[in-house]
Parts: C-alpha cells; sequence; structure tokens
C-alpha cells in the first residue's frame, strides 16, 4: 500500500515519498526502509523508512498526526477487516425474520436465531452462536466460538 493511502486510512498529513509502497507495518527496532512504524517517543530510533508520529522526522517518509494511537487502530482494524471476505457462507444456518445486510460477512457453521438484527458491516467467525432476540450494532467482528 502507498504511503498517501496509509495517510488517508490514518487521518494524517503524509511528507515525504508519498508514492512510496510500504512493506510491513514492524516495531521501531524490527522495521527496515520499505517498513512503517509508529512512534510515541522522539527520543526512539529506527531504521523505518516510514515514520507515523504526531512529529515530523527529518530525512524520512512518514504521516504527521494528531493522535498517534488512534492512527495505529484506524490502519490496522481496517489492514483486518479489509482480510476478511464478505459474504454468507452457505454452512451456516440463519434462521427467518433475522435482519442480515448484504455488507455482513457469517462465515461457516454459524448460527443466528430468528428475530436477530445485525449491523452493517459486522463480521460473525465461524461456529458463533447468535441467540434469539439479539442486537448488533454497526462495524461489530465477532470472533469465531463466540455465543451471545
Amino acid at each position: 500500500m502507498k504511503l498517501k493511502e496509509i495517510a488517508a486510512i490514518c487521518g494524517g498529513v503524509p511528507y515525504g515519498d508519498k508514492e512510496l509502497e510500504v512493506r510491513n507495518i514492524l516495531p521501531p527496532d524490527e522495521a527496515h526502509a520499505l517498513d512503517l512504524t509508529f512512534l510515541f517517543d522522539v527520543k526512539t530510533e529506527t531504521d523505518a523508512g516510514v515514520i507515523v508520529a504526531d512529529w515530523k522526522t527529518q530525512g524520512k517518509s512518514g504521516i504527521m498526526v494528531k493522535d498517534t494511537k488512534h492512527a495505529m487502530f484506524n490502519l490496522l482494524k481496517t489492514l483486518a477487516r479489509d482480510r476478511k471476505p464478505m459474504g454468507v457462507s452457505t454452512k451456516c444456518e440463519i434462521e427467518d425474520g433475522v435482519r442480515l445486510p448484504k455488507s455482513c460477512t457469517v462465515e461457516p457453521f454459524s448460527v443466528i436465531r430468528k428475530g436477530t438484527v445485525i449491523g452493517s458491516n459486522t463480521y460473525i467467525g465461524a461456529h458463533c452462536y447468535i441467540d434469539e432476540n439479539v442486537t448488533i450494532g454497526d462495524n461489530c467482528e465477532i470472533q469465531p466460538n463466540v455465543l451471545v
């Protein structure tokens, strides 16, 4: 993913090589030239080529953000969600009367009982059991093997 695309997800301002293709997101002590890292302390040293912090780092490309922790959360949440395929498995059981938007993911062997309302962009992992008349909000993530 390009630096400018990551900046849009993080809600920050990119600087340096905005077209740089980032290879990995790694801790400061493991990152190298094509990697991105988040810095929370000005004194932290890193070989990362891309820095996300609430200050601008001289001699490197990066993203200046207001809140580094919030930027990290947004990026990692987006990347995690992107890896999960959207759609409802043919190997799950959804009873009549369930409201399930098309933007949801329901993995195999999950059971959703009648009267349940699922919010938009919600992920329900494999082998989950959602009982009758449960309401789950938008953008939620129910990990595999969870009973609600």
